[in-house]
């Protein structure tokens, strides 16, 4: 069962290697905060959809992943509508 608090410790794991993959590409500790809450945030929101436990880590992997890639996307259309 992943929903209770009692078993967030297998959501911390995961996040751990997370928030150093995001720093890794990000290379900025603020924005970087802001990304991994936005992970944080989606994990919490999506964890019943998690049909096999076995896959935690890469699921939250993914998730860190796609948050990522969004947050260039979005910083990308910014730097474009400021030109």
């Amino acid at each position: 069962d992943l929903y209770g608090k009692r078993n967030s410790k297998y959501i911390e794991r995961p996040s751990s290697g997370a928030s150093k993959v995001i720093f890794f590409k990000v290379k900025n500790k603020q924005i970087s905060e802001d990304i991994l809450q936005d992970v944080f945030l989606k994990i919490q929101l999506k964890v019943h959809n998690l049909k096999d436990s076995s896959k935690l880590t890469s699921w939250v992997y993914q998730i860190t992943r796609n948050t990522i890639l969004d947050h260039f996307r979005k910083d990308n259309n910014l730097f474009s509508l400021e030109s």
